[in-house]
């Protein structure tokens, strides 16, 4: 074997034969790479070589360069490896050159060149096992390639084979090159020059003769025709191509100058056959058109005539429903049109979970399994698409092999060309699918139901496909209510406001105001009936964003109509004090019905103004006056549905029947962790369809006339409340995530704010521009406000001339106006009587809710237990409306949620019952209605271990406190029946916000308050009152305060001290914090004077927070542990809640 020393001086000796050889081999691996780079951009028309025919070229064949320079090693870093193949040629080449003549430098030359060559071979054979191994296909310029470079090699091995000619070396056998060159040396310039040129003659010819090779429709080659402007738009298409057009009309109309139409003589390179279409289709218009042969690239499934003059693409996504209906349509077409035309499918994935479906339908191409596989996949759509296990079982079904489809799916063989594809559909202005282009020039298909497309050309009459049974006469079909620009142009300046207003605060969530814009657009441009200018109307539809956190849609909407929400609110997005907070808040922005951002509140709190609506209409509807008559519009997205409130609150609107209910359900398929098929893969149609609502689905979110009839028709059904599903993308419009969950939430940065600007028609340097047109057209809904509230107003005085008492009693119920002594009607309950506090409400409730009438509520099917019902009521449902008594079944977090809804709604004081301990249940609810200070009453019974043997499961312990923190709160417990009817007086009288009645299981003693023992019981409303006074003008010793049923046990205890200690003892009842803090600070120094330090509180319940009135040398007898299953009384005595331990804690306390 030779040594180092050996390998050096056949490196440096002069062999120009062997200098020669590598250099032609050189050129010619350059030629084959420079070739396959062409070939590649022309997407492999012509087969491997190019030089095959087109419909050949179409055909499943073990040679497939696309496949091959599109898979994971077509690359290196990122740059194509024909490219990479160029390079390494020429740098052979170039160092072979400079071995011949550099004499002093060959041996450096000389190693560097066959260090290359060596590296060339050994990538060269990965590529070419990757193919055999890998891909199981070849690319026949790639093994050309690979057999140059394993020539170079050959020919480098011999070179440094062959022993070096005895001249060639010195005596010492060092690398010292031969400093002359010969007489024929000095002719091989000429020899060398004259290859390298024959190389750019014929690099120059094979461009050149592929630069005006006709396609096989006879079109020129593919060239570079997308403007600017139309590339700046997103990646992803979106939803439905029944109105993708409006986008680039309006575009069009924005810029310096529309683009020609498609068949003017100004639009250059348009194909000279034209396509005729039927009556219910049209070109998109504002467009220039492509070449025919753009849109067919090597690889492409391909049917019917390769030299048609026809040629129909189909963009289709195997997800899409639409496409899965369509593609019946494009088969009939196949078989009846495909001697006179060839058709050309283009799957592109609207959804991230397609692109394996499409990368196993290029497989199939492979194989010759195409349609097959199409078809099986649209007869499978499921949502969330297909595991890769589907896939190869789908693929094992129809007869193909799926280990190399499995392969190349891992491998992301097709990413490349699916890529290409989109950008493709993008060029042409497509934006959903299915989308159809004839002869480079898109066509908007039928808005009603695209599957009755039909195809005619003007060369080749080709009659419609007859229509099957069931169809329409998509002829007569009516245009649509919209101005496609004006609506456009109004639809993006919702979605830029909205992503100028994030981009501006830094944070916010950008992607469901972008998606759903186009469906807002249209409820609040055609359905909404709504006055800006007095946003309290009473008859008012009501409008409820559940998904809150895409405030800014409602905002922008709000602002545009033109609510009392200048510009300035929206530039101050999520800053202090402004009127556009982080989520909507019913109390802070004019036009909010209600605050949402806490996923599912919202639903439930619609269900709730659907609910009022319905029982005011019921009220207080007379023939010929619909005095109170609207609907309740909703938009909710994947998360409110997740949400256990939905299912709840769905589930009791199902049951009521509520028509007048109607909800937009952006199906986005997005979440913040990513696609919704992570955890979330039910059939929501169908789960509404078994709540017992009508539900409707929309395609796509761009097709205006499909969300209006969908919404007309949702306001036709009157027995049931309707969800309409409203197929979306997320964050539709940036340049590159459009349907990606990323977009949910936070700024999307300059650069793809100033591409969303653009690709809108939008000036790029301004934020918060709102076009004149827009803003005008918007505030149209202000001017129609006023007529129909003006309507409305005559309506009623009418009505107040015909039903005089009625007309006041809706009045009174709109404006909540209690009785004016409402005490009158309070029960009495006998002195000494065991009664338990919930009995007591029970009883105050049949006197005092048909006196104010508008007080109306129910249980979460507790009524025995929480005494909620009202004598002589009727249960409120579906047929009788009239009832004012609610069964809001075992959903706790429904009735409250509702019940917020209701209160908002106005005319109505709703209340619900249920037991304390599952105010867990329904807590987020009611923590809003404090938030929001609606006037809703909870009525808590079981509030104690006093409750007994259910146990310390249902025994509540902590959350009297926990209640007592929530700002703008009320509890309030009762010490005995006689507070009770005041403890419901003083929540009827708190207008600004939630009470909450903590009521016994257990009997307790009613209070002898004849004498001048103990205060009256009225007391109650200011939160705390000295019950038991002390004996003497001194002032008290100790002051015990008790709450609810312990109150009994601070009077025993006060007792057996004054009798045995000689104290001074006052007794103080405290059933409400909220009241009490609420009093003037002399009055609470009253009841607690400060110098009395000596305080002891008792009260079932956990003792932190007592500290605040007991002070620091008080005492708090309380329950810091969880409760027993045992009576209750048992319970109350081994807890120590007796007069005797309170007295005892009192004495340790002095």
């Amino acid at each position: 074997m030779a040594d180092s020393s050996t390998l050096a001086a056949r490196l440096s000796t002069d062999r120009p034969v062997f200098d020669r050889v590598l250099f032609g081999v050189a050129l010619l691996g350059a030629l084959v790479a420079v070739h396959l780079v062409i070939q590649q951009g022309r997407g492999f028309d012509r087969g491997c070589l190019g030089f095959s025919e087109p419909a050949a070229a179409q055909q499943a064949s073990t040679f497939n360069c696309e496949l091959v320079t599109q898979s994971g090693a077509g690359t290196l870093l990122g740059v194509s490896n024909a490219w990479w193949g160029i390079g390494f040629y020429l740098a052979v080449a170039g160092l072979s050159a400079g071995a011949a003549f550099a004499a002093r430098r060959r041996f450096s030359l000389a190693a560097a060149r066959a260090a290359l060559i060596t590296g060339g071979l050994v990538y060269s054979a990965y590529l070419t096992y990757h193919q055999f191994t890998g891909l199981g296909a070849l690319c026949a310029l790639c093994l050309i390639s690979a057999a140059l470079a394993l020539t170079l090699f050959i020919v480098q091995a011999v070179v440094l084979a062959r022993p070096a000619p005895q001249a060639a070396s010195s005596a010492d056998s060092s690398p010292e090159p031969a400093s002359s060159m010969t007489p024929s040396s000095r002719r091989r310039p000429a020899l060398w020059a004259g290859a390298a040129l024959a190389l750019l003659v014929l690099v120059g010819a094979d461009v050149a003769y592929f630069s005006s090779l006709e396609s096989p429709a006879g079109e020129p080659a593919a060239e570079s025709v997308a403007p600017a402007e139309r590339t700046a738009s997103a990646e992803a298409p979106s939803e439905n191509a029944s109105s993708e057009n409006a986008s680039s009309e309006r575009a069009s109309a924005r810029g310096p100058a529309a683009a020609p139409s498609p068949g003017s003589p100004s639009a250059s390179g348009a194909d000279t056959t034209d396509a005729s279409l039927p009556p219910d289709c049209r070109f998109a218009q504002g467009q220039e058109p492509m070449k025919a042969s753009q849109f067919v690239s090597f690889g492409d499934p391909v049917f019917g005539t390769s030299d048609a003059p026809v040629t129909v693409v189909e963009f289709f996504d195997p997800n899409c429903p639409h496409c899965k209906t369509f593609n019946t349509t494009m088969k009939n077409l196949t078989e009846q049109y495909g001697d006179q035309a060839r058709f050309v499918y283009k799957p592109i994935p609207l959804w991230r979970r397609s692109v394996n479906q499409i990368a196993a339908l290029h497989a199939a191409a492979k194989q010759g399994q195409f349609k097959a596989m199409l078809d099986a996949q649209f007869a499978r759509q499921q949502r969330g698409g297909f595991t890769d296990e589907q896939l190869a079982e789908i693929a094992r079904e129809i007869g193909m092999n799926p280990d190399p489809m499995l392969t190349q799916i891992q491998q992301g063989a097709y990413q490349q060309q699916i890529q290409r594809d989109r950008r493709l559909a993008k060029q042409a202005g497509v934006s959903g699918t299915p989308a159809i282009v004839i002869n480079g020039r898109r066509v908007v298909l039928p808005t009603e139901k695209p599957s009755t497309f039909t195809l005619q050309s003007s060369t080749h009459p080709m009659p419609a496909p007859a229509r099957t049974a069931g169809d329409p006469d998509t002829s007569a079909l009516e245009p649509s209510r919209f101005d496609p620009a004006l609506a456009e142009t109004t639809i993006d300046t919702i979605r830029v406001l909205a992503v100028d207003a994030v981009e501006a605060a830094q944070s916010g969530h950008p992607g469901m105001p972008m998606g759903m814009a186009p469906a807002a657009y249209v409820l609040f441009r055609k359905h909404l009936r709504h006055n800006p200018a007095n946003p309290q109307w009473p008859n008012r539809d009501r409008f409820v964003l559940s998904a809150g956190h895409g405030s800014m849609l409602l905002y922008s909407l709000l602002h545009l109509t033109g609510y009392d929400l200048p510009l300035e609110e929206l530039e101050h997005f999520r800053q202090w004090e402004s009127a556009t907070p982080g989520h909507p808040e019913h109390f802070l922005t004019p036009g909010v019905e209600t605050t949402t951002g806490p996923l599912g509140q919202g639903f439930a709190n619609g269900v709730g103004m659907a609910m009022a609506e319905r029982i005011l209409r019921a009220q207080f509807g007379r023939e010929q006056f619909p005095v109170i008559d609207h609907r309740t519009y909703a938009i909710c997205s994947d998360g409110d549905l997740m949400e256990g409130i939905s299912h709840e609150a769905a589930s009791l609107a199902g049951h009521l029947g509520l028509g007048k209910l109607v909800y937009l359900y952006d199906d986005n398929d997005a979440t913040i962790d990513g696609d919704t098929d992570l955890a979330f893969s039910e059939d929501i149609p169908q789960r509404f369809d078994a709540y017992g609502w009508h539900t409707l689905s929309v395609d796509g979110a761009r097709d205006l006339d499909a969300i209006d009839a969908a919404l007309t028709e949702a306001k036709n059904e009157t027995e049931r409340p309707s969800l309409i599903s409203v197929r979306s993308q997320i964050g539709y419009g940036h340049p590159e995530l459009t349907g990606d969950p990323s977009t949910h939430s936070d700024p999307f940065g300059p650069d793809a704010v100033r591409a969303i600007k653009e690709r809108f028609g939008f000036p790029t340097e301004e934020s918060f521009h709102v076009p004149e047109e827009a803003r005008s057209h918007m505030r149209e809904a202000t001017r129609e406000g006023r007529r129909r509230e003006e309507q409305w107003e005559k309506l009623k005085a009418r009505y107040a001339d015909a039903h005089p008492e009625a007309a006041a009693e809706l009045d009174r119920w709109l404006n909540r106006e209690l009785p004016d002594d409402l005490s009158a009607c309070f029960p009495t309950f006998e002195a000494g009587e065991e009664m338990a506090t919930r009995k007591a409400s029970g009883a105050t409730l049949d006197e005092i809710a048909p006196e104010v009438g508008f007080l109306i509520g129910g249980s979460a099917d507790l009524t025995p237990s929480n005494k909620t019902s009202v004598e002589g009521r009727e249960d409120f449902h579906r047929t009788n409306p009239n009832g004012q008594y609610l069964r809001f079944g075992v959903r706790e977090h429904a009735m409250a949620g509702t019940m917020n809804g209701m209160a908002l709604h106005g005319g109505l004081r709703p209340y619900g019952g249920t037991f304390l301990i599952f105010s867990d249940y329904l807590r987020p609810s009611l923590r809003l209605s404090a938030l929001m200070g609606q006037p809703v009453t909870y009525v808590f019974t079981h509030d104690s271990i006093g409750l007994g043997e259910d146990g310390p499961t249902h025994q509540p312990v902590e959350h009297l406190m926990a209640l007592r923190a929530i700002p703008n709160f009320t509890l309030i417990r009762p010490a005995d029946a006689g507070e009770v009817p005041f403890a419901w007086q003083a929540a009827l009288e708190n207008t600004g916000g939630p009470t909450a009645l903590a009521l016994t299981r257990q009997g307790v003693p009613t209070l002898d308050r004849s004498g001048a023992a103990l205060a009256d019981a009225d007391g109650l409303l200011n939160g705390a009152y000295v019950l038991s006074e002390e004996d003497g003008d001194a002032g008290p010793d100790l002051i015990l305060i008790g709450t609810g049923s312990e109150v009994q046990h601070a009077l025993g205890a006060a007792e057996t001290l004054r009798d045995e200690e000689g104290l001074a003892v006052r007794v103080v009842s405290m059933p409400s914090w909220a009241l009490f803090d609420a009093q003037p600070e002399a009055y609470r120094r009253r009841v607690l004077p400060p110098q009395c330090t000596a305080r002891v509180a008792v009260e079932a319940g956990v003792t932190p927070g007592w500290a605040r009135y007991v002070g620091a040398e008080g005492r708090a007898v309380g329950l810091d542990r969880f409760g027993a299953s045992a009576p209750g009384a048992t319970n109350m005595e081994k807890l120590g809640f007796t007069a005797e331990n309170v007295a005892r804690v009192a004495r340790d306390v002095l």
